[in-house]
């Protein structure tokens, strides 16, 4: 499929650590375009991570579709690289790309109201990975993670038992489980800070089609209300 391929698109800042190899391997002609491009890029803490690399990531956090507004930066690379392919059909991508963007910025300002009504005491909240930290700094909801920022990595019994500390001093409100990842950890962490589980977030993939979160607006809502709705007064 890559190598019949009129254009490839990838997340970049190295979530792919696949691609180069797979892109070689199809003797693809068609550009590969990072849709991350100009984004205002996040640091990881955690980026010397490496699982084998199945999901080794690089110097920033590539979990940046978790901003909506850098979504909408995605988005406009996404009709730029369809321009070039396609250019016959530009004005069509261009239009049905402010379309979605003006979608972007209504769901933008939604979250920022959703969050508005969580008090700020309650707004420290436990994940699988780490994998909300674009999150974070737009809505202002703190995340501790369980794990690093792959679903794939297994934290030692010494982070779990760091990061157990960490929730009662910092009182958190609330524990998450991801659709991604094994909700053993997140469970054991409910046990034994009494901590609730605030239900199902999602970081790397979307829901089926079908429910909620099965669309990019609808996930990135469904984890806004998901988290909202668990830390309500």
């Amino acid at each position: 499929a890559i190598g019949k391929a009129d254009v490839v698109l990838i997340n970049g800042l190295k979530f792919e650590g696949f691609l180069p190899r797979l892109a070689t391997a199809s003797h693809t002609r068609a550009p590969i375009i990072e849709l991350t491009k100009g984004i205002d890029k996040l640091t990881s803490a955690t980026h010397e991570h490496d699982d084998d690399q199945h999901h080794h990531h690089g110097k920033h956090d590539p979990h940046a579709w978790q901003s909506v507004h850098n979504a909408t930066v995605y988005v406009t690379n996404i009709a730029n690289a369809f321009c070039t392919a396609d250019a016959k059909h530009c004005d069509d991508y261009q239009a049905n790309a402010n379309t979605y963007n003006a979608q972007l910025k209504k769901l933008d300002k939604s979250i920022h109201n959703i969050v508005a009504d969580i008090p700020t005491s309650q707004r420290t909240v436990i994940t699988s990975h780490d994998g909300f930290n674009y999150f974070e700094r737009d809505y202002g909801i703190r995340f501790l993670a369980a794990e690093g920022l792959s679903t794939e990595s297994e934290p030692s019994a010494a982070d779990v038992a760091r990061l157990i500390d960490q929730i009662r001093d910092e009182k958190a409100a609330a524990l998450f489980t991801e659709n991604m990842a094994s909700p053993k950890l997140i469970k054991q962490i409910a046990r034994e800070t009494g901590i609730a589980v605030g239900g199902d977030l999602y970081a790397d993939a979307l829901a089926e089609p079908d429910q909620p979160a099965g669309t990019y607006i609808g996930m990135m809502r469904s984890n806004a209300l998901t988290i909202s709705q668990a830390l309500a007064p």
